[in-house]
């Protein structure tokens, strides 16, 4: 975080990045939602940007060019339908768990700001070191 570098965590990465700046990652105690793990403590200085009924962190910023999600903004609902078989595997009803899922028109563009951020972010550094 210290050199403020552009980061955005999705799922293992939003877990991954909780976990390397000092937060706790479990098994999550109400169940599998997408995955079966969760971000059970936040570290120092993050804060919560979303959370859903299922998890209280759903979306974490944890500093200025740095945010994870613990849902997946680029995959479309459709595609949980397809990965039924894999669901029913592990002896999940995938009827249940599929009817619960929702279209969230609004989560790619949570991936499209912070591309966007980060682009103004990369031309800033650029003109900088340039300019030396």
């Amino acid at each position: 975080m210290a050199i403020q570098m552009p980061l955005f965590g999705v799922c293992y990465g939003h877990q991954l990045m909780a976990w390397a700046l000092g937060g706790d990652v479990e098994y999550h105690p109400k169940g599998r939602e997408a995955g079966t793990q969760t971000v059970t403590r936040l570290p120092e200085g993050a804060s919560v940007l979303a959370s859903s009924a299922h998890d209280n962190h759903q979306i974490v910023r944890y500093g200025p060019f740095a945010v994870s999600v613990q849902f997946h903004p680029e995959i479309a609902t459709d595609l949980l339908r397809l990965n039924r078989a894999n669901i029913e595997k592990e002896g999940i009803d995938a009827n249940r768990l599929v009817a619960g899922v929702l279209p969230a028109p609004d989560a790619a563009e949570i991936l499209r700001r912070f591309v966007q951020g980060v682009a103004g972010y990369s031309r800033a550094r650029l003109s900088i070191h340039t300019a030396r």
